[in-house]
């Protein structure tokens, strides 16, 4: 089975191939499975892995147990469930590329910011800034994935979707070998590898499944695994320069309480993961750390500071305090009702 370190779902990678053997495999159309808990993030699907290697490390070295939590919204426990059956462990990322920890207290918040320099000096993400007391427990997990093509492409531009963006193409016979088809319907339906100087890393590129489970996606891979063809003279390629820096917290497992046996008096405080993704011409770079915080029901720690910024869709609902029912209500889910810097 094939691992993966992050799912970004995006469209618009430009082949063109003319002696490519066709598959028939039927169209794949289905939602997103409880497995694989992306997220979204400006119309892009984005998924990395170790937010899966931090509530494991909370379940097996803190609780003891698969974590349970207290909520009546099936999706939730849907996720909690899938979390205590993770599709990514440690056993699926080389020990030299992540580092995991948990404990209790700002002492371990400490050793956090202190050991995962030593082990990766070129680490960007900030050091983490949360105040503990002693009997509330943090769970750490943070990998660095970085991986370059075995011939560097040249610079370019694509358009996609109208807009003229940065890109990298292949345009000598070096390029084109870094290329292998391991599907080709037609120039909008296809399923490439690109071949990178350490072999021990794959990077796959999809066009053509939108409406696809990440699931589904890696099966996808999965059983084209083996059958490959390059690309030959005629054939061209070309993707998007790409540049990811997002900061995500999963809002609806907030202040949710915990169930397992002798922590019935913790909720969950913090879960948030921090992910740092860019690809161009020469390769590409992940770097993922994700951390779950239980707190004591009877700490007064303040956590990591709230951040009440209306930067993603919001309602307006004007009432009078005397009122019932309110007298203007304003949905807000685009910019075209707000004024423009310079207009």
């Amino acid at each position: 089975m094939l691992r993966i370190i992050g799912l970004f779902l995006l469209s618009g990678l430009t082949i063109s191939c003319t002696t490519v053997e066709m598959d028939n495999t039927p169209a794949i159309n289905a939602t997103l499975q409880a497995d694989y808990h992306g997220f979204d993030y400006q119309g892009n699907y984005v998924w990395a892995g170790a937010m899966n290697l931090a509530w494991t490390e909370m379940s097996e070295h803190v609780i003891g147990a698969p974590i349970q939590v207290r909520s009546n919204l099936q999706q939730v426990q849907n996720r909690v469930n899938s979390y205590n059956h993770p599709v990514f462990t440690r056993n699926d990322i080389s020990v030299d590329s992540f580092y995991i920890k948990s404990g209790y207290g700002q002492k371990t918040i400490n050793l956090i910011n202190r050991e995962v320099k030593q082990k990766f000096p070129q680490k960007s993400l900030p050091d983490l800034k949360i105040n503990l007391g002693d009997k509330d427990i943090i769970s750490y997990a943070y990998l660095l994935k970085e991986v370059q093509y075995k011939t560097p492409f040249s610079v370019s531009t694509l358009n996609f979707n109208g807009q003229t963006v940065q890109a990298f193409s292949a345009t000598n016979t070096k390029m084109r070998n870094n290329i292998q088809i391991l599907q080709y319907d037609n120039d909008d339906r296809f399923v490439l590898e690109l071949k990178l100087k350490d072999v021990k890393d794959k990077l796959f590129l999809v066009k053509g499944y939108e409406n696809t489970s990440a699931k589904e996606i890696i099966q996808l891979i999965d059983n084209n695994i083996g059958s490959s063809e390059k690309l030959n003279s005629r054939d061209e390629f070309k993707a998007p320069k790409l540049v990811l820096d997002v900061s995500h917290q999963h809002q609806d497992f907030i202040n949710l309480p915990i169930t397992n046996t002798g922590f019935e008096n913790y909720v969950i405080s913090t879960m948030i993961e921090n992910i740092k993704f860019n690809m161009d011409e020469i390769g590409a770079k992940v770097e993922n750390e994700a951390y779950i915080g239980f707190t004591s029901s009877a700490s007064s720690v303040v956590n990591t500071p709230k951040r009440l910024i209306l930067d993603k869709p919001y309602w307006i609902i004007m009432k009078d305090s005397q009122g019932q029912s309110p007298y203007f209500i304003l949905g807000v889910k685009n910019s075209k009702l707000m004024q423009k810097i310079g207009k």
